[in-house]
């Protein structure tokens, strides 16, 4: 019994230590998570010195932004507007985390938070998403789409049947592509709507597949 208490002490106070290491301050402390604002990145991942956009729904002075790789915190900043930018470190294949920090009560409390994805191929960490519907649909209704995914960090998407036939994909006038196609399903599938979805997530640094049948 002695020997079980001993071990609660002591991992109790390798809980609430901290230490620096490499530079980073590493942090064991428990924090309050309690989310009061939604924080938003502008792509699904990013490459090695690609500067992120970020966004929040609502904010205050009173919050510091903490950003974190694992558990060490290597910059904050206080949260100055509904918009900024930062430039992670160009390491490849790092995930980090961003924290919005309020202190309540003499307490820090996390009020919001969002990951982020710096790596120059994106099979690395693979998140897949699908597309299955390719309808007469406008280029922001596809943005809408494609933005939602991306805000769940989706960063592979499958293109499901939105072929003409399996054995031959696209279907076409003899030169160009045909603007209007039956998929296996005899849906209607417009050209536009793939090209708009492929271009979309592009410009998301989000990787399109074509899903094919296989013998």
């Amino acid at each position: 019994m002695k020997k079980y208490y001993l071990l609660i002490i002591v991992s109790i106070l390798m809980i609430n230590c901290s230490k620096k290491e490499n530079g980073f301050e590493y942090i064991k402390e428990p924090v309050t998570t309690k989310e009061l604002i939604i924080l938003k990145t502008d792509k699904a991942k990013y490459i090695p010195g690609e500067q992120v956009s970020f966004t929040v729904n609502d904010y205050t002075s009173e919050i510091k932004l903490r950003y974190k790789y694992l558990n060490n915190i290597i910059f904050e900043e206080p949260l100055s507007g509904n918009s900024w930018t930062w430039t992670p470190p160009r390491t490849d294949f790092k995930g980090y985390m961003i924290e919005a920090i309020q202190t309540i009560n003499e307490e820090e409390q996390i009020v919001g938070t969002i990951g982020l994805d710096v790596s120059s191929d994106w099979t690395k960490f693979p998140r897949y998403g699908f597309l299955s519907k390719f309808g007469n649909i406008s280029k922001n209704a596809s943005s809408d789409i494609i933005t939602n995914l991306k805000d769940f960090h989706i960063n592979g998407l499958q293109y499901y049947d939105w072929h003409h036939k399996h054995h031959s994909p696209l279907k076409t006038d003899g030169v160009n592509p045909a603007t209007i196609w039956k998929d296996i399903a005899n849906r209607d599938t417009y050209f536009n709507t793939v090209k708009n979805y492929i271009d979309i997530a592009k410009a998301n640094n989000m990787a399109s597949m074509s899903y094919n049948l296989l013998y």
